[in-house]
């Protein structure tokens, strides 16, 4: 037993060092702001990820009380797993907003995420894209 406990903190261990060793040998020149920046991205891409999980565990609990339904215990079972899963998904939501209008407010920041460009069709004003890959005039009249 301890020594599968010892084989997993050095698992544990060297994964660890071998996901921060970049950083590591970045902060050789860098400076506490580009540390700061590099901690902000690792959590950026672990934002999605938990919230990804919490939602996991939500249809989880949904399918235990729907597929048991008859046995009380597992009905209840999944019934406290999708309270917990609204209520995890509910506190990253939240955070992750506020969050982001404190960003927004303070640092003048455009937060996490900005929204998609609008896409356009390709015309030009005699109607036939000189490039061959515009669409038809009439379509675009009616589009516009």
């Amino acid at each position: 037993m301890k020594k599968n406990i010892e084989q997993k903190n050095i698992f544990i261990s060297t994964t660890l060092f071998l996901f921060f060793f970049p950083i590591l040998v970045k902060a050789q020149n860098a400076t506490i702001l580009t540390l700061i920046e590099a901690m902000q991205k690792i959590i950026e891409a672990l934002v999605p990820l938990m919230v990804g999980l919490g939602l996991v565990g939500f249809l989880y609990g949904l399918v235990i009380y729907i597929f048991k339904a008859g046995d009380e215990d597992a009905s209840e079972r999944g019934k406290r797993i999708m309270f917990w899963g609204v209520i995890a998904l509910f506190m990253m939501v939240s955070i992750w907003g506020i969050v982001s209008i404190l960003q927004k407010s303070i640092l003048g920041g455009t937060g996490f995420t900005d929204p998609p460009p609008t896409p356009t069709l390709p015309t030009s004003p005699g109607g036939v894209d000189p490039g061959g890959g515009g669409c038809d005039p009439k379509l675009a009249k009616m589009l516009i």
